[in-house]
């Protein structure tokens, strides 16, 4: 069995979700918002994937959306980032990090699902095919706002077509731990709280989606 692209999937999944949250900080730290600690980490998640997805949405926008474009506008965010001294508490995690294993092989298997291949990920691979972010209206899917897969555009230039699926379960875990800092704020006990953050990833209603190349945690 290869274990070596599930592997480097996850590694480079972690490694661009830091690359996320270095810049999200950096944002958080210039317009100067005030975030409680349990709740920076999805907070500058967050900031950092709307920055790095509206640059790369103004850069195909001017027709300058080619692989090498794509990955220097990605090295400039890590340039760019906040990598120290970020304040975050990362407590509220343990419990959707733990319901994140259960989905985790979902994640890391290649992209099959109909939603990821048509648009959460076709969108931005036609794009860095045409070398621009234009209209398809073949595509019913291409009128949708496109920030939130624009940020996988930056794996996929760099062949990594994996690792958006691991980046939208990272996404979600951190949505749980607010969800777990939330509950403990208000009045809940720690093993509750930690049940309730790690529930928004196995709901029954949205099954598999955190484990897909999707949108859904940035909603």
């Amino acid at each position: 069995m290869d274990i070596a692209a599930p592997l480097i999937s996850l590694v480079a999944g972690l490694l661009f979700a830091g690359v996320l949250l270095a810049l999200g900080a950096r944002v958080r730290r210039l317009v100067r918002v005030p975030v409680a600690p349990g709740l920076r980490a999805g907070v500058d998640f967050l900031l950092g994937s709307w920055m790095l997805g509206t640059v790369l949405l103004a850069a195909g926008l001017a027709g300058a959306f080619q692989p090498a474009v794509v990955i220097a506008v990605t090295i400039s965010a890590v340039v760019a980032g906040r990598w120290r001294r970020n304040g975050r508490n990362w407590s509220g995690a343990l419990g959707p990090g733990l319901a994140a294993v259960l989905l985790l092989m979902v994640a890391l298997a290649p992209p099959f699902f109909f939603d990821a291949l048509t648009y959460h990920l076709g969108l931005p691979w036609q794009a860095l095919l045409d070398g621009r972010v234009g209209a398809h209206p073949e595509n019913l899917f291409a009128t949708f706002p496109p920030l939130a897969q624009l940020v996988y555009a930056p794996l996929l230039a760099a062949g990594l077509d994996r690792v958006p699926a691991v980046l939208h379960l990272l996404a979600f875990v951190l949505a749980g731990a607010a969800v777990t800092t939330g509950s403990r704020r208000l009045g809940a006990p720690a093993p509750l709280a930690h049940l309730a953050g790690a529930i928004l990833l196995v709901l029954p209603c949205h099954a598999l989606v955190p484990a897909i190349a999707g949108a859904e945690a940035w909603l």
